[in-house]
């Protein structure tokens, strides 16, 4: 497997290979779970972004998992509509 780089934008959270980049608004994540090893940002039924918590390289998992929950409850998600 390549490297990954996870980055929050203003807009959503960019994910970064050796090969190219994927964008995500926060509308299209529909939740973060994690358990003692793993996180996982699902951006669909059955697709997620999975973190290895012992594959890490650099910065602070708990600050970005906080962050991007917080960026996400300022959004409406995309399957949710708005009268």
């Amino acid at each position: 497997m390549c490297r990954h780089e996870l980055e929050l934008t203003e807009a959503g959270l960019v994910e970064r290979t050796d090969v190219g980049e994927h964008h995500v608004l926060f509308q299209g994540i529909e939740r973060v779970d994690s358990t003692a090893t793993h996180s996982y940002l699902f951006i669909g039924t059955m697709q997620a972004h999975v973190i290895p918590h012992a594959k890490i390289t650099e910065g602070d998992l708990s600050a970005f998992l906080d962050e991007l929950k917080r960026r996400m409850k300022g959004v409406s998600p995309v399957n949710e509509s708005v009268s």
